[in-house]
């Protein structure tokens, strides 16, 4: 499956004023409905990219050159890593645990994400020149990669030694662990290509925060005042990401979360039509796409949000249950959309 995104972020830069800016019309969170302004004159075709052989799949990311990675189920039931490309899937190969499931990959080709082991540890692996190659753990058995940059440098997170779960940069053959907050868990979910890497920590006083690191320092983020932050994806500069539900949220109102987007020291939260907006990637010119979900109803929306801050909806193969997870520099989406059969299946969204 693909990897659940949550929450979301501020700006708070160190030992800098950072402005925000709040789409919605209350601090405490908008109606479903709030945030979403005219829609926009862009137009998407979908189209279907198969399974490896099973009745689901799921694409995680799109690099520059169109290849697609994901996941998907073969013949024999299994969960595998895919590659799309020239209009076919193939799969991409797991360790001896037979699972496996690529998040991202870059222009070179080289794909990242997880395959589980022999003993049904779950493992980073990377997946290049046709060979996949298990990236090991901070001392722990769980670990897992969610980005890849140009230059082949990948993060993730790993369990450690002590039982913790930590947040990695990959190089050289080297997984380095970078620390937290001040509290005892980290992940990474993103990197650009200038190296800085985004994801959330929990800080000393237990609060799970949104981050940025480059160079062995870290910028807390923030949760917005509200239960948590994470920052999700970065791309020239831009980081994107999701806040929990307000403080004080009960029932219900536990679902709130909100979408953001930093840029030039500016934060805005933004909404989209249900109550949960789950923001999955960000490209270079500040489109992000993601999905969005209402809990009591069970709908789930694929969304892209414009670079004038409309949001629209995506064509869905059947309503019900669809997602944005990646999106490319020219704007090509892909993610999953319910077929005609009631299953997730992995598409591609062209724009027109």
């Amino acid at each position: 499956m693909p990897r659940a995104n949550t929450m979301m972020l501020i700006a708070l830069a160190a030992g800098a004023t950072v402005a925000c800016r709040d789409e919605s019309p209350d601090a405490t969170g908008p109606s479903p409905a709030t945030g979403i302004q005219a829609a926009t004159t862009v137009t998407y075709t979908t189209k279907k990219l198969g399974t490896l052989g099973g009745i689901q799949s799921y694409a995680n990311a799109i690099n520059n050159v169109g290849q697609t990675v994901g996941t998907s189920q073969n013949s024999a039931g299994k969960f595998r890593a895919f590659l799309y490309q020239a209009g076919a899937m193939k799969a991409l190969g797991a360790l001896a645990g037979v699972t496996s499931s690529a998040y991202d990959i870059n222009d070179a080709g080289t794909a990242v994400g997880y395959s589980t082991t022999l003993g049904g540890a779950q493992r980073a692996v990377r997946w290049q020149n046709g060979t996949i190659k298990n990236l090991g753990t901070l001392g722990g058995q769980n670990s897992a990669a969610t980005g890849v940059n140009r230059d082949g440098i990948i993060v993730g997170w790993s369990d450690t030694k002590a039982g913790t779960t930590h947040a990695f940069v990959y190089r050289n053959g080297v997984m380095t662990d970078i620390g937290t907050l001040g509290g005892t868990e980290s992940h990474a979910w993103g990197i650009n290509d200038a190296g800085k890497v985004v994801g959330s920590s929990t800080t000393a006083a237990g609060k799970l925060h949104a981050f940025s690191w480059v160079n062995g320092r870290f910028q807390d983020l923030g949760d917005h005042g509200t239960q948590f932050g994470e920052a999700i994806a970065i791309s020239n500069g831009r980081i994107t990401g999701g806040f929990g539900p307000p403080p004080d949220a009960e029932g219900g109102d536990l679902e709130l979360v909100r979408g953001f987007v930093l840029a030039s020291g500016v934060t805005t939260v933004f909404s989209t039509r249900r109550v949960t907006t789950h923001v999955h990637d960000i490209n270079p010119d500040g489109v992000i796409v993601g999905g969005n979900e209402d809990v009591q109803s069970g709908y789930f929306d694929a969304w892209v949000r414009q670079t004038d801050g409309t949001v629209q909806y995506l064509p869905e193969l059947k309503d019900g249950l669809a997602s944005a997870q990646g999106i490319n520099r020219y704007g090509t989406i892909v993610g999953y959309s319910e077929n005609s059969s009631g299953w997730p299946e992995a598409v591609i969204w062209w724009p027109q």
